[in-house]
């Protein structure tokens, strides 16, 4: 494939582009991530050696080039809570030390005893979640593996084992592929993300949110009738769990300070929320609607009135 180059918005990008350009495929490493919980439910994660041929190496080169070069008119941005980040417009930059999983991912890596895996062993896990190409000394790529991707032949490079244990690229099917795009990258410490939603289950960064909703339970509780039914409908889906974080790193406790009456806005915005006494009935309500009203332009709007009011006083 060839591969028209083009400038870039972002100086680092652009930064990335030239590191990987100037690999060898030789260079190229590959590894499977895998997690699973052990007896006290705790999640391990494991990350093992995939031994590749040196044209495999060009063939991960030449599609992670490709896919910079797709995305080399967006801007970069800090990621955080209120972000709305979208793999069509932005990418998100965000520290490594602010993602606890992705150290312990790059120290599984880095093991002395790292131990390699088969082909055929791996093609049997249950517990693979991702890859992570390391591309030179400087670049590492992640992926997340879904089955959508698994059955999409247009996206995923496939591997086959050879006679001497190396994974090589073949047209042709196999169950274990490695996809022909990025969901973020390494590079001088921040992480880039590109692909938003995987890198929230990639990272399994949904315990980060924890700390967002606890510390805004008590004002919580004054809205909703059950705190914990909320938690525990939206811990389990990634991005419902980081728009109720959102609203409560936010909102939430702005709309107890100013005692903002939501009834109405729900009301105007035709929402399927119910109220009793004062609070979301949530049991009664649609979750999705609930999560909508907390962290949407309606709430926003109001608690922002005065200030906008303010604003065109002092221009009259």
């Amino acid at each position: 494939m060839k591969i028209y180059e083009s400038s870039f918005t972002e100086k680092k990008l652009e930064e990335m582009y030239n590191l990987i350009k100037e690999t060898d495929g030789s260079k190229v490493q590959l590894y499977a991530i895998s997690v699973e919980k052990n007896k006290e439910k705790e999640k391990i994660w494991t990350v093992n050696t995939l031994s590749i041929t040196k044209s495999l190496g060009d063939e991960m080169i030449e599609s992670a080039k490709g896919y910079l070069i797709q995305k080399s008119q967006l801007r970069i941005k800090d990621f955080d809570l209120k972000s709305d980040l979208s793999p069509e417009y932005l990418i998100g930059k965000l520290a490594d030390d602010q993602v606890p999983v992705l150290n312990k991912i790059i120290s599984e890596m880095k093991r002395s005893d790292n131990s390699p895996i088969s082909y055929g062993e791996l093609s049997k896990s249950t517990h693979l979640i991702g890859f992570a190409i390391e591309i030179g000394e400087k670049i590492t790529i992640f992926n997340k593996v879904t089955k959508a991707r698994l059955l999409n032949p247009k996206k995923y490079l496939y591997l086959v084992e050879s006679r001497t244990g190396e994974l090589t690229h073949l047209k042709e099917n196999n169950l274990l592929s490695i996809p022909n795009s990025i969901d973020a990258i390494l590079y001088e410490d921040p992480l880039y993300i590109l692909n938003v939603n995987h890198f929230l289950s990639l990272f399994d960064y949904g315990e980060a949110f924890t700390k967002f909703i606890d510390n805004a339970k008590t004002s919580l509780a004054n809205i909703v009738d059950d705190v914990q039914y909320v938690i525990d409908e939206t811990s389990p889906h990634i991005m419902e769990f980081k728009r109720l974080a959102s609203a409560c790193a936010g909102y939430v406790d702005r709309i107890v300070r100013e005692n903002t009456n939501l009834e109405p806005i729900a009301k105007s915005y035709n929402l399927e929320i119910s109220f009793s006494n004062g609070k979301i009935s949530v049991k009664n309500s649609k979750l999705k609607d609930i999560l909508s009203l907390l962290n949407g332009q309606a709430v926003r709007d109001e608690l922002f009135k005065e200030k906008y009011l303010a604003r065109e006083k002092e221009k009259v």
